[in-house]
């Protein structure tokens, strides 16, 4: 399943095609629905177990400005805590990952990292909420405070990382 990035890319093509449709809405399969089919598109929806996304001619051509400013490629490389967690799960189930529906963000995140091939899981930045970080170092297994600041987790995380001598 796509996520509304993906399909936000996707919908610059159905644009150039159709310029005088506003709107569309997509599934996640990726089936682009007009306003006059909509229902159909929540319909199918529904059949697959998708949100209906509804992506406005406006957001494509801001994303597109953005990517022209941006030169170097943007390369996919999956789930990030800022990512909604039925995203999380639909790129997981997309990459054959298995999950359990109750695992927080940082567990399905954990999961991921497992997953790589190069098994080198994800590290939490200043970026993480506190709680986010503590999950994930209960995942991860290293000792933490509640009282420990950010800061001081992310040390203990990267000493936790470092090669032993």
């Amino acid at each position: 399943m796509k996520n509304r990035q993906q399909l936000v890319a996707d919908a610059a093509a159905y644009f150039e095609n159709y310029p005088d449709v506003e709107t569309f809405y997509f599934t996640g399969d990726g089936m682009a629905f007009t306003p006059q089919n909509r229902a159909e598109g929540s319909s199918h929806a529904a059949s697959i177990r998708s949100e209906l996304y509804e992506i406005h001619r406006n957001e494509v051509e801001k994303e597109g400005e953005e990517a022209t400013q941006d030169h170097a490629p943007k390369v996919d490389e999956g789930p990030t805590m800022k990512w909604k967690k039925p995203d999380i799960q639909n790129w997981m189930t997309a990459n054959g990952v298995e999950f359990d529906p109750a695992d927080t963000i940082a567990k399905l995140l954990a999961k991921i990292a497992d997953s790589k091939k190069d098994d080198t899981p994800d590290l939490p930045t200043v970026e993480w909420d506190i709680v986010s970080i503590k999950e994930w170092m209960g995942v991860e297994q290293i000792a933490f405070d509640e009282a420990d600041t950010v800061e001081i987790l992310l040390s203990k995380i990267e000493a936790s990382k470092a090669p032993k001598e």
